[in-house]
């Protein structure tokens, strides 16, 4: 049987891996490899080797968590979130990208400005 889906990239920005963990569960359910990426703006100041060893961690600590004979790496680019996904996609030939979902407020305030009348 021809499998739907066999490379997922996962975006990654350090800062939660709630992400992550979901894209493991994923992976294993539908027996694909993962793809880390993480894309630092041309403007942020933090080095390079301060996101490698940062990745580097990510992929120890989940690697293990992934069924056997699947694959997970990982790479770091420097440029804009859009363009460097689009790239990759298609370079890496994924077949699926995990998207986080925002959690927008809406301000109470800017409500209360608005007059419907």
């Amino acid at each position: 049987m021809h499998k739907i889906f066999n490379r997922i990239l996962v975006p990654v920005n350090f800062n939660s891996n709630w992400l992550l963990d979901k894209a493991i569960q994923l992976a294993n359910l539908l027996d694909c490899d993962l793809m880390l990426v993480h894309v630092q703006p041309p403007s942020l100041h933090t080095t390079g080797r301060e996101r490698e060893s940062e990745m580097d961690q990510l992929v120890q600590q989940y690697k293990t968590r992934l069924n056997e004979g699947l694959f997970l790496t990982s790479s770091i680019h420097t440029g804009y979130w859009q363009s460097v996904l689009k790239d990759v996609i298609i370079a890496e030939r994924i077949d699926l990208m995990i998207i986080p979902r925002g959690h927008r407020k809406i301000n109470n305030t800017v409500i209360r400005r608005i007059n419907i009348n």
